[in-house]
């Protein structure tokens, strides 16, 4: 997508783009590690100084190669050229978009020279910015400041065809002496005079709520620069004083970090928090599916929403054999790389044999080289198992300690099904949401109200954290809310004991929701402190046994319902849920976390 293209989508949906200047190879690199994380579309910005500095070639070059990887688009932009000669170079050398700066000369000159240059960048298919009033620039009065005027930017947009008008509308390059007024009355005014996108110019130091604001009235691109100079320049001495290194490699990254903690603000508050209109475009994951048949309908129905799968193996009632299960995997693995990961699973029915231990780590071992980035292990050890006493075996026997020993000494990740909701333990007229009363019902074998003689809650979840403490170093994930869906406090508790555990909500999200028809503000505050640990799941099983398009339908109901409890305030209902209950409003760098950087780190590195 050209920028124009992009621009022009963003001023219909009221979006942005964060433009950002670098100077060096180190700021390029801490703009792109920002952007990267994020996963938001970026645009690199030089100037003459900069071309000058680093050689047109150089910088092109550099910004190109940065760009090339990253999926979420960007382009390469020159800002303030007052040459038509540097422009013409710049387009020869392949930039995708220009700015043309005769804002400080007379409004007919500014506008043959901008004509001129749209004509020219018509040859490249390249976006042309010009500017219409006065914003200082560094090392000028801010007192001779000229406002955009809305009727002669219609004229002028009008005259030239030119594609985005940075506007002058209080902002000021370089830094401020006092917070910055702008004006956003006369912003709105000009959108609806010209009907492009705007561009505002000197974005350092603007508060987050104003920049916002004026994204609502028209502003689809807004400059940074002497920001990123001032953190880079500002960690390099602070380093230097503190130290005799020489190494540039060493010295340098403190400061590129800076650069990237402070581009990944403003990329946050450029791009806003999601909406439920967002859910198709971002990219996601659902880190507990099961794709339990070889037409891989179940990953093309979520690549259409933008999710990559990871489907766990299981010996489970209804499900293949456990080597049918890992032959699909396999078979998924090699036609969706890159979009599926899988879990393998391990009997535990001959867990007594003496050789059962080594027998199992060679299973997982040939599990892996098919592929596999994790372990799963179920809730039939703790509900099922047993000893020839009769005694349930539960996940903290020695038998495991060589299992365990292993997947810690080569950090494979263990997904831990043990014990099930507390509403297991309950009456069927008991439990708090529908979903559980519905499968306790068809699986009475798992109700543990019906068997008062099996380990208790209390005793599994025991046996869970008795495992991770013996194990500290595991890297566990706690599968379903780690069965502690029933209370956001009591899962804050484990997640504080244990901190190599992470958790997935599959099939607990309306858990949450539950808690959150009473306590609201609770529950949100469980998500914000512990972001870093929740990695989003549904438990979605494709048996085949549903009809394709209804199951398609289905599925992405779901998965829309949750991104909307997610991201929104409103006040919604869930099928699950009795009571109405607000959406948990989560910044974009949460939902970001929850649904794809968390489920990158623990599976998809």
């Amino acid at each position: 997508m050209t920028l124009t293209d992009k621009l022009q989508a963003l001023y219909s949906s009221n979006g942005c783009l964060l433009a950002t200047n670098f100077y060096n190879f180190e700021t390029l690199s801490g703009v792109m590690a920002a952007a990267s994380e994020l996963q938001q579309p970026i645009i690199l910005q030089v100037t003459k100084g900069s071309i000058d500095y680093l050689g047109l070639s150089m910088a092109v070059s550099m910004a190109k190669s940065a760009l090339a990887g990253h999926e979420a688009g960007g382009w390469l932009h020159l800002d303030h050229a007052e040459s038509y000669d540097l422009i013409a170079r710049c387009l020869d050398a392949g930039f995708d978009s220009v700015m043309i700066d005769y804002s400080e000369r007379p409004f007919h000159e500014n506008v043959v020279m901008t004509k001129k240059v749209v004509k020219l960048a018509e040859q490249y298919n390249a976006n042309v910015e010009a500017e219409l009033g006065y914003v200082a620039k560094l090392g000028q009065t801010k007192a001779k400041l000229g406002f955009t005027e809305p009727e002669e930017a219609r004229q002028f947009v009008y005259d030239t065809g030119v594609h985005a008008l940075a506007v002058a509308i209080g902002s000021a390059h370089g830094f401020y002496t006092e917070t910055p007024k702008l004006d956003l009355e006369r912003l709105s005014a000009i959108k609806e005079a010209t009907k492009i996108p705007l561009v505002l110019h000197g974005g350092s130091g603007i508060p987050a709520n104003v920049l916002q604001e004026s994204i609502q009235r028209g502003i689809c691109k807004i400059n940074l620069a002497t920001e990123i100079k001032d953190t880079f320049m500002r960690n390099l001495k602070r380093l230097l004083s503190e130290s005799d290194e020489i190494d540039l490699r060493k010295v340098f990254p403190p400061a590129t970090q800076a650069v990237s903690a402070l581009v990944k603000e403003k990329l946050e508050t450029v791009a806003g928090d999601y909406t439920l209109e967002d859910f198709p475009a971002v990219p996601k994951y659902d880190v507990h599916t099961h794709a339990n048949i070889p037409d891989g309908r179940l990953v093309e129905f979520s690549k259409s929403d933008n999710f990559k799968l990871l489907s766990i193996n299981l010996i489970a009632p209804g499900f293949p054999p456990l080597e049918e299960q890992l032959a699909i995997s396999v078979a998924h693995l090699g036609d969706y790389r890159g979009d599926f990961a899988f879990a393998c699973n391990f009997p535990v029915n001959d867990w007594e044999h003496e050789d059962w231990a080594a027998s199992t780590i060679a299973r997982i071992e040939q599990a892996r080289a098919a592929g596999a980035v994790a372990v799963k292990v179920w809730k039939n050890i703790g509900m099922e198992l047993r000893d020839t006493s009769g005694k349930f075996i539960m996940i903290d026997h020695p038998r495991f300690d060589p299992i365990m020993a292993h997947l810690v000494r080569h950090q494979i990740p263990l997904i831990g099904h043990l014990g099930e909701p507390r509403n297991c333990w309950l009456p069927l007229e008991e439990m708090t949401v529908s979903s559980d009363r519905s499968y306790f019902s068809d699986y009475p074998q798992y109700h543990m109200f019906l068997h008062p003689s099996f380990p208790s809650y209390e005793e599994q979840i025991a046996a869970r954290d008795r495992l991770l403490a013996k194990f500290p170093q595991l890297r566990f994930v706690g599968a379903h809310l780690a069965s502690l869906e029933w209370s956001v406090d009591e899962l804050a508790k484990r997640l504080d004991a244990y901190p190599n555990m992470m958790v997935d909500t599959a099939e607990r999200i309306c858990h949450l929701q539950h808690q959150a028809v009473s306590d609201w503000q609770h529950v949100r505050d469980f998500f914000m402190a512990y972001q870093d640990r929740i990695m989003y799941g549904t438990d979605i099983v494709d048996d085949g046994s549903e009809e394709s398009e209804s199951f398609r339908q289905r599925i992405n109901t779901i998965r829309k319902r949750h991104w909307q409890f997610f991201t929104t305030t409103g006040l919604m209902e869930a099928p699950k849920v009795t009571g109405a209950f607000r959406g948990m409003g989560l910044p974009r760098s949460v939902v970001d976390k929850i649904y794809r950087i968390n489920a990158e780190k623990t599976y998809f590195a």
